[in-house]
C-alpha cells in the first residue's frame, strides 16, 4: 500500500548584499513554515519591521534600533528548529576572473553563476530532505531587481524549473512547487 502525501506550506525569503565595490558579497535564504510565519508574534514583528524600515547596511549603533533587532532575533529564534537558513559568501572578483576562460562561449557566465546558480542552490538546499511523500507548497520572496532578469536570463521564470529538475535529478522525486515572485518585503 502506498503512503499518502502530506503537505507542507513554506515561505522562502531570499536576499543578497554587496556588489562589485561593496564587500562582503553574501546571499542568503530563510525558509519558514507558513503556519509559523502567520502566528501573531511574527506578524507583530513583521509590522514593526515595515514601520521602522530596518536595513542592516544602514544600522549605525542606535540603541532603540538595536533593541528592535534583538527583539526580532529573539522572537524568531523561539522556534528555531522550524527554520532553515542557507548563506553563500562569495568573491565576485574571483568568479569573474575564473570565468574568463569560458567567457568566449558564455559571455555572461559570471553573472549567471551569481544571479542564477547561487540563488537556485540556496533555495534547493532549503527545500530538500523533507522526504519522498511531502508536497512542498512554496512561496519565494525575492527582491524584484534587474540583476535577476535581463535579455539572457530571468530568475523569475527559471528558478522553479531549475529547482524541480534538481529534485528529479538528485532524488528521483518530483516536488510540487508553487512559485511566486514578489517585490521586496511585500508579503500578502
Amino acid at each position: 500500500m502506498e503512503q499518502p502525501f502530506s503537505v507542507l506550506d513554506m515561505m522562502v525569503f531570499f536576499d543578497e548584499s554587496g556588489n562589485n565595490q561593496v564587500k562582503p558579497h553574501l546571499m542568503a535564504g530563510l525558509a519558514i513554515p507558513t503556519k509559523y510565519y502567520n502566528n501573531e508574534n511574527i506578524q507583530q514583528l513583521n509590522e514593526k519591521i515595515k514601520a521602522t524600515k530596518i536595513h542592516w547596511t544602514e544600522y549605525s549603533g542606535d540603541s532603540k534600533e538595536r533593541n528592535t533587532i534583538w527583539r526580532i532575533i529573539n522572537t524568531v529564534m523561539e522556534h528555531h528548529y522550524l527554520l532553515k537558513m542557507n548563506v553563500i559568501s562569495y568573491n565576485q572578483s574571483k568568479i569573474e576572473e575564473s570565468s574568463r576562460k569560458i567567457k568566449h562561449v558564455i559571455d555572461d557566465i559570471a553573472d549567471q553563476t551569481i544571479f542564477m546558480k547561487f540563488p537556485e542552490r540556496i533555495v534547493y538546499g532549503l527545500l530538500r530532505r523533507y522526504g519522498a511523500y511531502v508536497h512542498i507548497n512554496t512561496k519565494i520572496y525575492i527582491e524584484d531587481n534587474t540583476k535577476y532578469h535581463n535579455k539572457k536570463y530571468d530568475l523569475r521564470t527559471q528558478l522553479c524549473c531549475m529547482i524541480c529538475s534538481a529534485f528529479v535529478y538528485c532524488t528521483g522525486i518530483y516536488v510540487y512547487f508553487l512559485y511566486e515572485w514578489m517585490v521586496r518585503y511585500s508579503v500578502d
